[in-house]
Parts: C-alpha cells; sequence; structure tokens
C-alpha cells in the first residue's frame, strides 16, 4: 500500500508500507505530519492515521532497526550466538531467488499435468472411440480423430492452469508450489494481487514469454538448417557425414536459442527485487511469506 505525507507545504511521495515506517522513524515524518493514502476521504495526521507506527520509532534500536521491548533481549542473545545477524527491517520485503521460483514451478507443473490428465484422458478416449465407431474411414479420418483429441487436450490444459493460477494466487497469493517453498505473490507495497491481476499474470507468462521464447528458438536453428553443412541440400543428397554435423548443431542451437529465449524468467536473477518478465508488466513480486 502507497502513502503519500506533506512536507514543508509540499506532496510527497507514493512511498510503499515499509519506507514509509522507516521515515517515521528517522523523523522526516512526524507525528502531526498530513498523511493520506487510497481509501481515505482527507488528509490526516500521522497521530490519527498510524499511531501504531509511532509507537516503534520509541522502541529500543538493534542493528540500525526498532523493535519491540519484549524482544530486545531476546534478538541481543540471538546477535551473540550468531544467530541473527542484523535485526530485520519491519515491513521490508524479502524477495524470492530464481532457483527456489524454479522448483516452486516444477511443483505447479507437476500438479497442472496430473490435474490436466484426468479430464483430458477420459475425454480423449471418448473421441477415440466416437471415431472409431463413426463412419469415419481411412488415414484422413484417424488422423482427424487424432487432431482433435490433440487439440481438446491442450484446451483442457489451458484452462486447469488458466483456473489453478488466477484462483490460488487471487485468494491465497500463493500456488501449491509457492506455499510449499513459503513464498507469495503481492503489489509492490506487499498488497494482495486481485483476481483479474493474476489472470493477466498467467496470460503473460504463459502467451508473452512464450512466443518470445518460441521466436527466439526458432531464429538459430532457422539459421543452422539454412545454411549450416550444406542445409537441407546436404540431407538430400544423403551426403552422412553432413547429415550427422547438420544433426549435431541443430540440438546445439536449439539449446543455444532455449537457453536465451527463456530470458523472461531468468532475468529475475539479475533483478535486485528479483523480477520476471511477467512481474515487471503485472507490476508484482515474488516474497517470502
Amino acid at each position: 500500500m502507497n502513502w503519500f505525507y506533506a512536507d514543508n507545504g509540499q506532496q510527497k511521495g507514493p512511498v510503499p508500507e515499509f519506507e514509509f515506517a522507516s521515515l517515521i522513524k528517522s523523523g522526516t515524518i512526524k507525528a502531526s505530519t498530513p498523511v493520506w493514502r487510497e481509501g481515505m476521504p482527507d488528509w490526516q495526521p500521522l497521530s490519527q492515521v498510524r499511531p501504531d507506527l509511532l509507537a516503534v520509532t520509541n522502541a529500543p534500536s538493534i542493528g540500525g532497526f526498532a523493535v519491540p521491548e519484549h524482544q530486545k533481549d531476546l534478538l541481543v542473545q540471538q546477535m551473540r550466538e550468531g544467530v541473527l545477524v542484523e535485526a530485520p527491517q519491519s515491513g521490508a520485503l524479502q524477495y524470492m531467488g530464481f532457483w527456489w521460483r524454479v522448483l516452486a514451478r516444477i511443483i505447479d507443473n507437476i500438479v497442472v499435468s496430473m490435474v490436466a490428465c484426468i479430464f483430458a484422458v477420459p475425454l480423449g478416449a471418448l473421441i477415440g472411440i466416437a471415431g472409431a465407431s463413426s463412419n469415419t474411414s481411412g488415414t484422413t479420418g484417424l488422423d482427424m480423430v487424432q487432431i482433435g483429441a490433440q487439440l481438446t487436450g491442450n484446451a483442457i490444459s489451458l484452462i486447469v492452469q488458466a483456473i489453478y493460477f488466477t484462483w490460488l494466487v487471487g485468494k491465497y497469493g500463493s500456488t501449491l508450489g509457492k506455499m510449499a517453498i513459503g513464498a507469495k505473490v503481492v503489489m509492490e507495497d506487499g498488497g494482495k494481487v486481485s483476481y483479474g491481476r493474476s489472470f493477466g499474470r498467467w496470460a503473460a507468462e504463459g502467451f508473452l514469454n512464450g512466443t518470445i521464447m518460441a521466436v527466439i528458438v526458432i531464429i538459430p536453428i532457422a539459421l543452422v538448417a539454412v545454411i549450416g553443412f550444406g542445409g537441407f541440400d546436404a540431407i538430400q543428397k544423403g551426403q552422412n557425414e553432413a547429415v550427422a554435423g547438420m544433426i549435431f548443431a541443430l540440438v546445439g542451437a536449439g539449446f543455444v536459442g532455449a537457453l536465451a529465449g527463456s530470458f523472461p524468467w531468468w532475468m529475475c536473477g539479475f533483478d535486485k527485487e528479483k523480477r520476471t518478465l511477467h512481474d515487471r508488466i503485472c507490476a508484482t513480486r515474488v516474497v517470502r511469506k
């Protein structure tokens, strides 16, 4: 949640909750300072809006941060034992790293695949039975049945994914994979993500990120196929060495393309807030609970 405050007659902000608390502790925002956030009818003094944050400023300080009096001895003991190096900043968001998010996604993919199979396998079988018992015959007819079953399976998978990621993130802030690693999806200020934004986040990851990856993967493969090792002409002429080299080059090009094309995900490893491309688009963060 973002806050605005008045400083020497000028409006400042927006600032997220944790930064707002830091400004209060430093004395930049005082008890009499007018503050406002979305949902408030008008500007009000901080003492009336968030007296709890003013109470924190009078608490003892350890590691540069205010802590409640009743926890001071415990924190000092933990710091002496090396369990706690520095007291955590109240309200600060701790962002989940790349490999933790990879693990969460693997778990989610397993769950989604299992659920999709529960619906897709029986339906695909019914389509096959219906095709076999119809008047459709010949190779073309069987191909059409197979195509229909495949398209149906793909559609079911997309529907399951959309419901899974939209509902869980919108209601609980976490998918099962993120729950397993102790993570949740939040807004920039730590607020809850809406169902609409949850759906947009899933769509951005699945369609935009997927399209980017597909295009980048195709480019090196196409270049190798056209100009590398004599291109398709070598394969058509049955040149064994050229064919072997071509296959090796295509596999290598595919690997390089997949690595480069997956940058919408691995870019979070280089971002200070661990944001992927769909996080940036939807203004979300993945943080520790």
